[in-house]
């Protein structure tokens, strides 16, 4: 359980006995260590809202995916993992998220917006991708965090039409003041004295 070394029966003393034992044991708290650690992080990522995907940046295959994948392309992660990167991605935008996924490799850490995910249903969802890079062991990966951004979309589609409807309603009334006020500046509607030109010229300024 740990031990590594070849002990010879005829010629082991009692150093190299204890030796041995001692470097099993920290062998062995090493390997539990490392599992708590592990453990730890996978925990921490099944457990996040976002979609988290760990991929190959030499190859572009996925290596990990967290439940909240699973949620957001309707798809298990194991059936996920394996596959290249463009599979969470729309049919038609393949080719173009290959130069995105070249793009973030290139750099360090980036965050990209108006960006869409497959569901299984066929539905494209918006996303916003931030990436890093980094190594694991000899392996660089690249380490993508997809977030759902369909009610931010909606939020901001609302909020365009209310500014739009806003200026609309705004604008007649607006447009009837500048023009008559610009008609008083003009004389069309009788002479006006310099303090009520004053006061004329302040209201078609705002």
């Amino acid at each position: 359980k740990g031990a590594q070394d070849y002990l010879v029966k005829g010629s082991i003393d009692s150093a190299r006995l204890i030796h041995s034992i001692i470097y099993a044991i920290e062998r062995h708290n090493l390997k539990k260590a490392l599992k708590t650690s592990e453990n730890k992080y996978y925990n921490l990522i099944n457990s996040a809202n976002d979609a988290i995907v760990i991929i190959d940046a030499h190859t572009g295959n996925i290596l990990e995916a967290n439940k909240a994948t699973e949620d957001i392309i309707g798809i298990p992660a194991d059936k996920i993992i394996g596959s290249h990167f463009t599979t969470l991605h729309p049919e038609t935008q393949k080719e173009f998220y290959k130069k995105i996924f070249l793009d973030m490799i290139s750099r360090e850490k980036c965050v990209l917006s108006n960006l869409y995910i497959q569901h299984s249903s066929g539905k494209k969802i918006p996303v916003e991708i931030s990436s890093s890079v980094s190594d694991i062991g000899d392996r660089i990966v690249l380490q993508c965090i997809y977030r759902d951004i369909t009610e931010r979309k909606k939020i901001e589609k609302l909020k365009d039409e209310f500014v739009s409807a806003v200026s609309h309603e705004l604008r007649t009334p607006l447009t009837s003041i500048r023009e008559g006020v610009s008609q008083f500046l003009d004389g069309l509607l009788g002479e006006t004295t310099e303090e009520q030109k004053q006061f004329l010229n302040i209201i078609l300024e705002d």
